[in-house]
């Protein structure tokens, strides 16, 4: 609103909850490495900060400054409104107007950039941790949203590591060598390129011998692509899904509200089925040659 006070007492609490969320982080290998790979892979872009800002961040948060970024960033021409629910179009427009006039008009924000990856080969980067378990993230810059090769990508994607119990990747080094508790990929497409990843865990003993396989399957996968039987696979599990994930009014609303983020097509959910069952293996085939596993970071 646009006479948002925050109260130092309140700025403070929530201060002290993220520090001892950051905390928690801190022993947490996934969250380690999460980090370290969003930091080497972004570099000086902001997608390589972590989404709860760091310790020093954190602490550094005054009231002024938390105000004078409110007035700037929460303001109506930045404002996506999603309403679903028992109410008419006329209603749903009064109540948007209703909301965002309460907001300062302000300018909407300059949208984020391009990444540009950092690296031209493959970077290895080993953090020690005391455990049993070794995580494992490998990956490189994906894609944006609105990316022509995005459904090709997901339906290939689904077949290589999305699959929970059907992949490539999870057949390979979690059922045939037991070599993982469990492993997936995907792809994570944001309003400039997110990341392809990759992620793994597996014994600290079998940590090499479960990398090793999981790059050779990689490249297997980007040389013969997938098969016919794997393509009608991937549609039926994606096209089956799809339904579910619309099922409540919670998730038509985070439907509704990606179109309005990410200005996609209004007719997105109405289109996903058919542009999932129109790719074909050589749109899949040829949207992986984007990923290069001689530029993986590790």
């Amino acid at each position: 609103l646009k006479d948002a006070t925050f109260p130092k007492t309140a700025i403070n609490r929530i201060k002290k909850q993220i520090l001892i969320s950051l905390q928690q982080e801190a022993q947490t290998p996934r969250a380690i490495a999460a980090k370290i790979f969003y930091q080497a892979l972004y570099g000086l872009h902001p997608y390589a900060s972590p989404i709860l800002g760091t310790t020093t961040n954190i602490k550094q948060i005054s009231q002024e400054k938390l105000l004078k970024f409110y007035h700037r960033h929460y303001v109506a021409k930045n404002g996506v409104i999603a309403i679903v629910g028992n109410v008419t179009k006329a209603k749903a427009m009064n109540i948007a107007e209703q909301l965002s006039g309460a907001l300062a008009q302000g300018k909407a924000s300059i949208p984020v950039n391009a990444p540009l990856s950092p690296h031209l080969k493959s970077h290895i980067i080993k953090v020690l941790y005391p455990s049993k378990q070794t995580t494992i993230f490998l990956g490189q810059i994906g894609i944006a949203i609105k990316d022509p090769d995005y459904f090709p990508l997901v339906v290939g994607n689904q077949i290589l590591g999305g699959g929970i119990l059907t992949s490539k990747l999870f057949n390979e080094v979690r059922n045939k060598r037991g070599l993982c508790y469990g492993i997936n990929s995907g792809f994570k497409p944001l309003q400039a390129a997110g990341p392809f990843l990759i992620v793994l865990q597996t014994r600290c003993d079998q940590a090499a011998k479960a990398l090793s396989l999981t790059e050779q399957t990689l490249k297997n996968f980007l040389v013969k692509g997938p098969t016919s039987q794997n393509l009608q696979e991937a549609k039926r599990a994606l096209v089956g899904s799809f339904p579910l994930s619309i099922t409540s009014n919670e998730g038509i609303l985070a439907a509704t509200e990606k179109i309005g983020f990410y200005q996609l097509p209004l007719n997105y959910l109405d289109t996903y089925q058919q542009n999932i069952n129109s790719v074909n293996l050589g749109q899949i085939k040829q949207a992986f040659q984007r990923i290069k596993p001689k530029k993986m970071i590790v």
